[in-house]
């Protein structure tokens, strides 16, 4: 046997292998599988996300975006106010008119995947159910991958420059290229620090005073430290008692 009859009986070998590879019922074949595949663990997942998470736990509303592009209006700017005296007449006395701004903001959606595979043996055989086990895996890493994002997002691609890697270009598919963050915001697109030095109470309000009006509220703020510096926190004066704490 020659080598092209060789070859010429491995490619019909090869294309019955993947006809017979397409009989097979599949997740992906409507009326052979597909039917047969729940869709409400997604939504399970995205449920405990809201609960779960630092950030998107302490948004009242959060947004369901009905497209990949969405469009909400925000507040724009305030109508004029001038000094005047009452009005004696019916008609009237001429005001400056002015107008009520408006606004929107567009929202992009950005995709983030996670692959498990399990086998069905390991379901049927498992102590434990496999799907709910995998489903509150991954609840629990997605909030914890959504708030890193909304934290520690940066898009620049370079080899310098990125607040999570200024050393070498981050690797193609790094969780935190899809947009910016925090970090990224305060350091870079809108540098605005405070230098705290040895930590103390004075650093925390010097902080709020740099938020401007934002800064007026604590209960409106919320204080995101790394390990270390939380730890600085507690032993200020103003928190190492329990009548102090809150």
């Amino acid at each position: 046997m020659t080598r092209e009859q060789k070859l010429e009986m491995l490619k019909k070998s090869v294309a019955g292998m993947e006809t017979r590879a397409n009989e097979s019922m599949s997740t992906g074949q409507d009326g052979y599988g597909q039917d047969f595949v729940p869709s409400d663990l997604a939504s399970t997942i995205m449920e405990n996300v809201r609960n779960a998470s630092t950030f998107v736990s302490k948004i009242s509303a959060p947004i369901v975006m009905s497209s990949p592009t969405y469009t909400i209006p925000v507040e724009g700017s305030d109508p004029t106010w001038v000094a005047t005296s009452e009005n004696a007449n019916v008609t009237g006395t001429a005001v400056t008119t002015s107008k009520a701004g408006t606004d929107d903001v567009v929202l992009t959606a950005k995709k983030y995947s996670a692959s498990v595979y399990a086998s069905g043996e390991l379901d049927d055989d498992s102590i434990i159910n496999i799907r709910s086990f995998l489903g509150t895996k991954m609840s629990k890493s997605y909030a914890e991958l959504l708030d890193s994002v909304w934290y520690n997002g940066d898009t620049e691609t370079g080899a310098t420059g990125n607040v999570n890697l200024d050393d070498a270009a981050p690797a193609a598919g790094s969780y935190y290229l899809h947009q910016d963050g925090i970090i990224k915001n305060s350091l870079v697109t809108n540098t605005n620090g405070v230098n705290v030095g040895t930590m103390e109470l004075a650093d925390i309000r010097a902080m709020r005073k740099a938020m401007g009006l934002k800064g007026l509220n604590p209960a409106d703020l919320l204080l995101v430290p790394s390990t270390d510096v939380y730890f600085k926190l507690l032993s200020l004066g103003q928190a190492e008692t329990m009548e102090k704490f809150g």
